[in-house]
């Protein structure tokens, strides 16, 4: 697992971790497939490559990951015809523990744009609970029957959720409040597009000043 995870950086190994997680066929398989993904602590690895020391690239890829994640396996919960147990990596990603943890990389060391802005991204994923619902039936009085939307387990699992995100973002408010006061800066970006733009420049200047002297020795 960590060999996999040490080369998410390529979108190629992005989109075989996903499928593992979620597109392997067969009940029993998957079942199986999830158990032992979630006992190798894939979830707590992936949120930990959200970490400031992490290259961006990676960032970028673990935050889409698992942003992605969410959304298929509670569209796979929900849509389901099969008779399923509870996906183990989507219960260990919405659980207290893995939030606190997220929030623990994302915020609790240097500021890193990419970072931060990975972590919101999974965090408003996670928050997204709306989707989690059954749609309303359409009878055939076009009438929309509305008593899935407040099946009491699909609420109690909405607010359970809820709760678990609640708690771990109060745990962080004064580091939320101080990165509002004082983000990430983007001085390197500046300082690279700077000597891009300088290289650029220069290339530019050394192209025309080796085709006038070509020209003036003909």
């Amino acid at each position: 697992i960590m060999l996999l995870l040490n080369h998410l950086g390529t979108s190629a190994i992005m989109d075989l971790t996903l499928k593992l997680m979620t597109q392997v066929e067969g009940v029993e398989m998957r079942q199986n497939i999830l158990n032992w993904l979630d006992s190798q602590r894939i979830i707590q690895s992936l949120v930990a490559l959200l970490d400031p020391k992490i290259d961006s690239e990676r960032h970028y890829n673990v935050a889409q990951l698992l942003c992605d994640f969410i959304k298929i396996a509670r569209d796979n919960q929900r849509n389901s015809t099969e008779r399923n147990d509870p996906d183990p990596l989507l219960n260990s990603l919405e659980s207290v523990e893995t939030i606190s943890l997220l929030l623990d990389h994302v915020l609790g060391g240097e500021r890193i744009e990419s970072c931060i802005v990975g972590g919101i991204q999974v965090l408003l994923a996670l928050l997204d609970v709306q989707k989690i619902c059954s749609i309303p039936e359409y009878d055939s009085q076009n009438i929309y029957n509305n008593s899935n939307h407040d099946d009491p387990i699909e609420m109690e699992e909405r607010q359970k959720i809820m709760k678990n995100i609640t708690s771990a973002i109060l745990t962080k408010l004064k580091e939320f409040h101080t990165l509002l006061l004082e983000p990430p800066t983007v001085t390197i970006i500046l300082y690279m597009s700077k000597k891009c733009l300088s290289f650029n420049v220069a290339e530019s200047t050394n192209k025309y000043h080796f085709r006038y002297a070509r020209s003036t020795l003909r």
